[in-house]
């Protein structure tokens, strides 16, 4: 398994294994998003010691993609990796499992419900 994508209520999750950062597989991931109707994306980049420009590029330019749809681009990393990219990836949200991105994914559409609610939307 290279590359695993499923969807889960309002998100679509992509899992990548060590070998599997690639432009074909970031590519995937892309039009997995853009055929979806989730506005929120979760990457699991959790087996992987360290990310390559190529990643990073592709995780700003989702994070744009997800902002415009009102969504919310979480990247699962190592601490060690979190900590590594925090200053090249400032506005993508990383987080170290599955379970937080998940959480963060829920109060982020709480939120969004909330704001509806009270018409700052």
């Amino acid at each position: 398994m290279a590359l695993e994508i499923k969807q889960l209520e309002h998100t679509l999750i992509a899992r990548l294994d060590k070998d599997s950062i690639d432009a074909s597989s970031l590519e995937q991931i892309l039009k997995a998003y853009q055929n979806s109707d989730y506005a929120n994306i979760i990457l699991d980049f959790s087996s992987h010691s360290t990310l390559g420009n190529l990643s990073i590029t592709f995780l700003n330019q989702l994070d744009i993609l997800a902002k415009f749809d009102d969504g919310l681009l979480i990247a699962i990393l190592k601490n060690d990796v979190t900590k590594d990219f925090q200053k090249e990836i400032p506005d993508v949200v990383l987080l170290g499992t599955e379970h937080e991105a998940v959480e963060a994914i829920m109060m982020h559409e709480l939120e969004k419900q909330f704001k509806a609610e009270i018409g700052e939307i």
